[in-house]
């Protein structure tokens, strides 16, 4: 039994690991590979003959982080039940969880988020999950992270807050539901000058200005 699922396990690696190499242009450890495919039994396979559940591939993400980003949630609870690092970063501060807000992925956010990841974690530029989930107009993403209890008012190194970010790039449907959660639109930023509202008016999206305005900003 042994040698079947290390047989099949070597032909997922041979078949998957094109696409991957494809995608990255260099290789990444197999373990990686099968979480970012959500290939649990491959995962499992890996892990009970001695894969390192912490190995980073050259972009120094882990598996973890492959599976948040993807969205593969039993790929997730699989590597977590191993006791992957939920807490884990890459060299620019990101956690498996800024992946899958960024990428929209609300079941992987909550799966992560019921093993406690830290919803209030940082990375290097100070952003939040909240943040990549607003400024890439994921709205399921921002209302879960809300409702889990995210600090609306978070700021960046620059003291940008999640509603400044979707402020700037977003349309009203995004900005709004940071709004009605609560999102302060007259916080300004480190530099004594820049609002959400004034952000608005650079933006694209023309209606997020009167929006804001109803709400209550005012410079």
């Amino acid at each position: 039994m042994a040698m079947k699922k290390l047989i099949a396990l070597l032909c997922f690696i041979c078949i998957n690991l094109c696409s991957v190499q494809g995608a990255f242009g260099k290789d990444i450890p197999p373990l990686c590979a099968a979480a970012m495919n959500g290939n649990t039994q491959a995962i499992q396979t890996l892990l009970d003959n001695g894969a390192d559940i912490h190995a980073r591939d050259k972009e120094d993400w882990t598996a973890l982080m492959h599976a948040a980003r993807n969205g593969n949630t039993q790929a997730i609870q699989t590597l977590l039940d191993n006791r992957a690092d939920i807490h884990a970063r890459d060299k620019n501060g990101w956690t498996a969880l800024m992946y899958a807000a960024g990428n929209g992925n609300t079941q992987a956010i909550q799966t992560l988020l019921d093993n406690r990841a830290d919803i209030h974690a940082r990375n290097k530029d100070g952003l939040t999950a909240l943040m990549y989930a607003a400024g890439n107009g994921h709205s399921q993403a921002i209302q879960t992270l809300l409702d889990n209890r995210a600090d609306i008012h978070s700021r960046d190194k620059d003291g940008l807050t999640a509603l400044m970010v979707a402020s700037a790039l977003q349309p009203k449907e995004i900005v709004e539901i940071l709004l009605r959660n609560g999102a302060n639109p007259n916080i300004v930023s480190h530099d004594g000058v820049t609002t959400a509202l004034q952000l608005a008016y650079k933006s694209p999206h023309k209606d997020v200005v009167a929006l804001l305005k109803k709400y209550g900003a005012k410079k």
